[in-house]
């Protein structure tokens, strides 16, 4: 991402991107995605992430390879007749697109699923049913293994 605003005051505004970590009590869906490399991430809640870093500084660049932890976003809160917002971003990893489904954040969110209508919940996998019921209860001991992974590399 390159960050090329046209107004120096531009850097103490609020619409830069954050680059982020999920909390613990989230760390759940980066496992998920980490042993089903053909789903889509999907963007999730502000509030599921915690901020690394921002990026404010004019005229930078900031390269990384997309993995299950680097997350960025942004939160844009601004008067945009002032200055515009201006990002390049690209990518130069993935050529082919080999995605075979996708989850919305919904999907994912434990406290929702309670209220998830039958119909719904019914389209859901039977394996992604079963680690959110696991990840849910928090009643592994630490030599369970999810993924190839114990519980408390999920839960630091």
């Amino acid at each position: 991402m390159v960050n090329i605003n046209p107004k120096k005051e531009s850097e103490s505004m609020n619409h830069h991107t954050h680059y982020f970590k999920f909390k613990s009590q989230y760390r759940y869906v980066q496992a998920f995605w980490e042993e089903n490399e053909l789903i889509d991430r999907c963007w999730v809640p502000w509030d599921w992430c915690e901020t690394k870093f921002i990026q404010s500084r004019n005229n930078s660049i900031v390269l990384f390879q997309p993995t299950n932890n680097t997350m960025h976003a942004v939160k844009a809160s601004y008067n945009h007749l002032n200055t515009q917002r201006t990002q390049l971003y690209g990518n130069l990893w993935f050529k082919v697109n080999n995605v075979e489904g996708t989850f919305d954040w919904e999907d994912f969110d434990l406290q929702l699923s309670n209220k998830i209508n039958k119909n719904i919940r019914d389209k859901i996998p039977d394996p992604v049913r079963n680690f959110l019921k696991m990840a849910r209860s928090k009643i592994l001991k630490t030599d369970e293994k999810v993924g190839g992974k114990s519980f408390y590399d999920f839960y630091e």
